[in-house]
C-alpha cells in the first residue's frame, strides 16, 4: 500500500497540510484525496507519519485561532505606518523663491481595543461552570411544577415511603430554586 506515500511528498504533501490546516474533517480530507473514508484511516493508523503530518498542522491552526481570540479578547496595539505631506518653501529677500514638497513617513501605535464578543465567547467555554449558559425554566414549566406539587399534598396517601417524602422535598426545593 504504497499510495499513501504519494501523499507525503511535494505538492500533494503541502495540499494535505493546508487541508488540516484549513479545518477540513478527516472525512473531507478523504474526499479530496478521492479515498474512501476508511482507507484514510487505517492510513492514519498504519502509518505514522501520516498522521503526524495531520495532526501536527491541525494543532498549528487551533493554536493560532486561540492565539487570535485571546489576543482580540484582551486588545492589542498595532504600529502603523503613517505618510504626511511636508512642504518646504525657500525665501530670500521675503520673496518665496522656492516650494517643494515631499511625503514622510511616521510610525504611530494604534490600540485596537477589547472585543466583548470575544470576551464573552472566551469566558462561556473556558469557564463553564461560572460563565457558561444557566438553564432558565419558562412559566409553562413552573406552572406545571406547582400543579404537580399541589397535587400531591392534595393527595394524601397513606403508608408514603421514605422514598416518595425524599422526592417530594427534592422536588419542592429544585422547584424553588427554578423560581428564583
Amino acid at each position: 500500500m504504497a499510495k499513501y506515500k504519494e501523499w507525503l511528498e511535494g505538492d500533494k504533501l503541502i495540499l494535505l497540510e493546508a487541508w488540516a490546516r484549513d479545518g477540513l474533517s478527516d472525512e473531507q480530507i478523504a474526499k479530496n484525496m478521492g479515498i474512501a473514508k476508511s482507507t484514510f484511516y487505517e492510513w492514519k493508523d498504519k502509518y505514522s507519519e501520516f498522521s503526524n503530518s495531520l495532526k501536527r498542522n491541525k494543532e498549528i491552526v487551533d493554536i493560532e485561532v486561540e492565539n487570535a481570540m485571546h489576543k482580540k479578547a484582551l486588545g492589542y496595539d498595532v504600529p502603523i505606518k503613517k505618510a504626511f505631506k511636508v512642504k518646504e518653501t525657500i525665501y530670500e529677500n521675503g520673496k518665496k523663491i522656492k516650494e517643494t514638497e515631499k511625503i514622510e513617513y511616521a510610525e504611530e501605535t494604534m490600540h485596537i481595543p477589547a472585543d466583548t464578543t470575544a470576551q464573552i465567547y472566551w469566558l462561556k467555554h473556558r469557564q463553564r461552570e461560572k460563565w457558561g449558559e444557566k438553564e432558565t425554566p419558562n412559566n409553562n414549566d413552573i406552572n406545571e411544577r406547582i400543579t404537580n406539587i399541589a397535587n400531591l399534598l392534595n393527595n394524601p396517601q397513606p403508608n408514603r415511603s421514605d422514598d416518595d417524602v425524599q422526592w417530594l422535598c427534592s422536588f419542592l426545593c429544585e422547584t424553588n430554586k427554578l423560581h428564583k
